[in-house]
């Protein structure tokens, strides 16, 4: 997608207006949740992401309008609007995949038998980078 016709100033706005706005913080979650399981899965796929994170948007631009006045269309443009999606899905991820990390790191450490089995196949199906669960193991296991 081109950014030529990206309102950098209203792309931030409509940012900071959907991560502030406490009506659209179950979404928002509801999505969090939803990539974590296909990270968990091994089934989370970048290239879809922002279409997730774009119902949030969507929704934060209509809620704006709403508030302030004006009309989604010529407030957000749907190129706009798309970029934002576009940076969330790149923020957010980064957030999640730290969090799954943890996750899993702490249930490798912490746990034996089946449930360690069970963090051992989730460890190897997810969709993330082995250093970062070691890392969250290896905290776990110098705490216990």
């Amino acid at each position: 997608m081109t950014h030529a016709h990206v309102d950098h100033d209203a792309a931030r706005e409509l940012e900071l207006y959907a991560y502030n706005t406490y009506a659209l913080d179950p979404q928002r979650e509801a999505i969090r949740r939803n990539v974590a399981r296909r990270i968990k899965n091994g089934t989370y796929d970048a290239d879809k992401a922002p279409a997730l994170w774009q119902y949030w948007i969507d929704e934060a631009a209509r809620t704006y309008c709403k508030e302030f006045g004006g009309d989604i269309r010529t407030t957000f443009p749907k190129p706009t609007r798309e970029y934002v999606a576009q940076r969330v899905a790149l923020m957010e991820w980064t957030e999640i995949i730290e969090d799954v990390a943890h996750e899993i790191g702490k249930l490798l450490a912490t746990t034996s038998g089946k449930a360690f089995e069970k963090a051992k196949e989730t460890a190897e199906r997810a969709a993330v980078p082995g250093h970062m669960i070691h890392a969250a193991a290896s905290r776990y296991a110098i705490a216990s």
